[in-house]
């Protein structure tokens, strides 16, 4: 599989509920292209960092 580069932009949000005052949530949108490609779908989402 050929090692393919895109540009993203991080999603940062404020973290809600019982989170402290200044805490936020860090998100990165990926192709679905790439998700498939990882095997990653609804039913088998867990993966390591």
């Amino acid at each position: 599989m050929a090692l393919e580069e895109r540009q993203a932009k991080i999603l940062i949000n404020k973290a809600g509920g019982t989170a402290g005052p200044e805490a936020k949530s860090y998100r990165v949108a990926l192709p679905s292209a790439w998700m498939k490609a990882l095997g990653i779908h609804e039913n088998d989402r867990e993966v390591t960092l």
